[in-house]
């Protein structure tokens, strides 16, 4: 009897291990959550300008309801173009890319994973683009700070950078 217990036992186990791992592996591309202090921490820990091997970065950002054309904006998801640009029109190494973008509101923080895939660079690619969307549906006319976080593979390092003071676009 306990002889088949056990293997009762180890068979349930094994019947749960699968969905255990989906659970684990399985990532939220796009949240929102109210935080005051982890807000204030991001925008301390992010500055409005980078240096990654001797080239200067700054964040442009375009943020917007989704809509049709000549449709309404209001109370439409946001869609959120991040661009990691080089100062000095120098080109970005491969090695960096835009992974995560934070969109603060006040306390409210628009949490995404970029939706598109790193595109190619090319010989004269002076930033790197990234697009999150199904953000919150803000209004426009709005001012959000906005923060990228990026990795550099070269140099096995995380960073954060800002735009403060954005507004949201009708388009």
């Amino acid at each position: 009897m306990k002889h088949l217990v056990r293997i009762f036992v180890i068979i349930l186990c094994y019947s749960l291990l699968p969905v255990s791992c989906e659970k684990e592996v399985k990532l939220e591309r796009s949240k929102i959550i109210v935080n005051p202090q982890f807000a204030k921490d991001l925008l301390k820990k992010s500055s409005d300008t980078i240096n990654i091997d001797m080239i200067d970065f700054f964040l442009e950002v375009s943020i917007y309801p989704d809509s049709m054309p000549g449709g309404s904006t209001e109370g439409n998801p946001l869609i959120s173009t991040n661009c990691l640009t080089s100062i000095e029109s120098l080109v970005v190494p491969q090695t960096i890319d835009l992974v995560k973008q934070y969109v603060i509101k006040n306390d409210s923080i628009w949490i995404s994973l970029y939706e598109d895939e790193k595109e190619k660079i090319d010989s004269n690619r002076v930033k790197v683009c990234r697009t999150s969307i199904n953000g919150p549906s803000w209004n426009p006319g709005i001012l959000v700070d906005v923060v990228a976080e990026g990795y550099d593979s070269k140099n096995d390092d995380t960073f954060f950078i800002r735009a403060l003071g954005q507004i949201i676009n009708s388009k």
